[in-house]
């Protein structure tokens, strides 16, 4: 599934009026004893706060959903580990497949009507009804059963068993102790069966999470919260670049940077809500493409891009990247992929004269989608990356395609050397090398390809130790990397600021911030 949505994409020019020093916000109404005040969002793109709907890849349709909507999970930001939300506690077998999660007893919707495990039930299965639709949903497939409800082939699903009001069983088809961290996604906010039933929708959403909806873009704390907040208020812009100079303005106390502006904001505001997101850019390689037989050319390829300058000028405001596993995942390393995707010109040609003595060299094209207004400039990397290749001996041209099109070849196993994007709906490698390269998961845009491989992948998901699998995953990762099946290129990051009367700010890998710590004062 491509990563369509990138965060903070914006690429409008600094004005001359911004040269100014950053004047002090504007008084708003606050407290100073830790608790209360209002809490202003900038924010931009659509306002569908609905959990099944928002597009995971974007803070400013995440925050809202996740202010509004708890899962059973939430996600701990020191830690990346799963801590309880509406559910109390959850056990799991020994087989790491079987699930018990037990539900608050005082877990309620806005309306006081409490939370329940056929809620639950209804909520993961509205989501997985959308099946390839919804990125979401399609990471539920994980769940026994939810292939078939997805398809139509069940009426429900198997996997997900209502045992009483307050308890519920899931149990997924094979080994996966990353559940409760997935189902910590805001994407997975557990909404109302009996809500939905009433169809009302001249009124605004019964929502499970600490505030509610009172007017179309303010929220309230809602009955039994511990949030400190009182309000929070949704204020929307038609682009980065007007929510930036909002917040400027001290309009808004919390906005996402415009991309070419993250080293000014840094050192104005500073970075406390500036993180790396589960997100990924590469070049992938279709294997299964003959001219790409041979890893001697696939290094080659790899060698030969200065990957660092191009993201460094084309890509500001992300990470480089010379791996799989992004910065901020537990158990990323920082420099995975290491000398055999090195940038080193005179080693490309040494490659390529080994592995075509006769100077036959393949010709290559690299496909990219179609540059679209406020893009990631896809088409401007791809000339920059032909332009190294054909340095070295590499006949390379650039292709543009329209998006759909280009996911579908790309998916289809169609297209050569291929722009593509990844997220990871929780913070694990497994969300990155399981999805990206296990053989069987479609996912799987390169073909990759390897019995070993597999075998090591299902090893680490049997393991009950973190640190374990975390160790086994990094051994993983060098061995898929030492068969160059991608050439890796940047991580998504979330580049946002904050007002210096936000307090408790406390940002999650996902985009998202731990709502109950924050007071405005």
């Amino acid at each position: 599934m491509l990563a369509t949505a990138v965060v903070g994409c914006s690429t409008d020019q600094r004005t001359a009026d911004d040269t100014d020093a950053p004047p002090a916000q504007d008084e708003h109404p606050i407290s100073a004893d830790g608790s209360g005040g209002t809490l202003r969002l900038g924010l931009v793109g659509p306002d569908t706060i609905d959990p099944e709907k928002i597009v995971p890849t974007d803070p400013n349709e995440l925050i809202p959903v996740d202010l509004l909507f708890d899962g059973l999970t939430a996600l701990d930001p020191e830690t990346n580990t799963a801590v309880p939300a509406l559910a109390a506690s959850w056990e799991n077998g020994p087989d790491l497949r079987s699930w018990t999660f037990t539900i608050r007893d005082d877990a309620n919707f806005s309306d006081g009507t409490p939370v329940t495990a056929v809620d639950v039930k209804f909520s993961l299965e509205r989501l997985a009804k959308r099946g390839d639709a919804s990125f979401p949903g399609s990471r539920l497939e994980v769940i026994d059963g939810m292939r078939e409800y997805a398809r139509g082939e069940a009426t429900d699903v198997r996997g997900v068993i209502v045992v009483t009001d307050k308890k519920l069983v899931i149990t997924t088809r094979e080994p996966f102790p990353q559940l409760p961290e997935l189902l910590a996604a805001p994407s997975y906010g557990i909404s109302s069966l009996a809500a939905f039933q009433r169809a009302d929708l001249t009124q605004f959403p019964v929502t499970s999470g600490p505030f509610h909806v009172v007017d179309r873009d303010v929220l309230a704390r809602s009955p039994g919260s511990k949030a400190k907040l009182d309000r929070v208020e949704l204020v929307r812009f038609p682009g980065q670049e007007e929510a930036y100079q909002a917040f400027r303005e001290g309009k808004v106390d919390w906005v996402i940077v415009p991309n070419g502006r993250v080293d000014e904001a840094r050192a104005d505001y500073g970075d406390q809500a500036m993180a790396p997101l589960p997100g990924e850019l590469f070049f992938g390689m279709n294997l299964s493409d003959s001219r790409f037989s041979d890893v001697r050319f696939r290094q080659a390829i790899v060698k030969s891009v200065d990957r660092e300058s191009l993201v460094r000028e084309l890509l500001p405001g992300r990470s480089f990247m010379n791996g799989i596993v992004p910065p901020g995942i537990p158990g990323s390393v920082t420099d995975a992929c290491g000398e055999a995707c090195s940038y080193d010109p005179d080693a490309a040609r040494r490659l390529l004269a080994e592995a075509f003595p006769s100077g036959q060299v393949p010709a290559v094209e690299i496909s990219v989608e179609e540059p679209t207004s406020g893009s990631v400039p896809e088409k401007a990397l791809a000339d920059g990356i032909a332009a190294q290749l054909n340095e070295v001996g590499i006949p390379a041209t650039v292709a543009t395609r329209p998006l759909l099109e280009h996911r579908h070849l790309a998916v289809g196993g169609r297209l050569q050397l291929f722009y593509y994007g990844w997220f990871g709906m929780y913070p694990d490698p497994d969300a990155f090398l399981t999805a990206m390269f296990a053989s069987e998961s479609r996912d799987n845009v390169t073909g990759f390809n390897d019995p070993r491989v597999d075998a090591e992948l299902a090893a680490a998901r049997a393991l009950t130790s973190r640190e374990q699998r975390l160790e086994r995953y990094a051994a993983i990762e060098r061995a898929v990397l030492g068969q160059v099946p991608l050439m890796p290129l940047a991580g998504f990051r979330v580049n946002a600021v904050i007002g210096s009367s936000v307090h408790g700010f406390r940002t999650r890998v996902d985009g998202t911030f731990v709502a109950e710590d924050v007071w405005v004062g």
